[in-house]
């Protein structure tokens, strides 16, 4: 048996191994994915409530408005209070979009994690696939 034929034979094992670790953290790392896409969805519902409710506050101080308009003077103080009603709506539908934007970008790279992940293993499985290659090649020759 010639010296490379023994190297390659100590050390295909080492490389299965190797390869089995990289797939068991390959799939580890998909199943975190799978789960933090799980919970953008589920944070991008909040978000979508929080649209929802914004969007209800800012009709409800529209008529809040109209209604302090109706009273004259009396109503002047409802009306600020519907005019700040209405900001923080704006700034709740403001923050649930910068919130979605953020889940956008979250899930972009979750892919582009899988992705590369992905490609990881095909290499490493390419390279077992090759260091096979050559030790029967090397075992054929002697």
């Amino acid at each position: 048996m010639g010296e490379l034929e023994n190297v390659s034979g100590a050390l295909i094992p080492e490389l299965d191994e190797i390869a089995t670790r990289v797939a068991d953290a390959t799939e580890g790392t998909s199943d975190a994915a799978r789960l933090l896409r799980q919970k953008l969805d589920a944070i991008r519902s909040i978000s979508a409530i929080i649209r929802s409710v914004a969007a209800q506050s800012k009709l409800l101080a529209l008529n809040a408005a109209i209604e302090a308009a109706r009273a004259g003077n009396e109503g002047r103080g409802f009306g600020v209070v519907a005019s700040e009603m209405r900001a923080l709506a704006t700034q709740a539908e403001k923050g649930a979009h910068e919130i979605d934007a953020c889940i956008d970008d979250a899930l972009a790279a979750a892919t582009q994690s899988d992705d590369a992940i992905a490609a990881l293993g095909n290499a490493v499985e390419r390279g077992l696939v090759v260091v096979g290659q050559l030790v029967a090649a090397n075992a054929s020759d002697t």
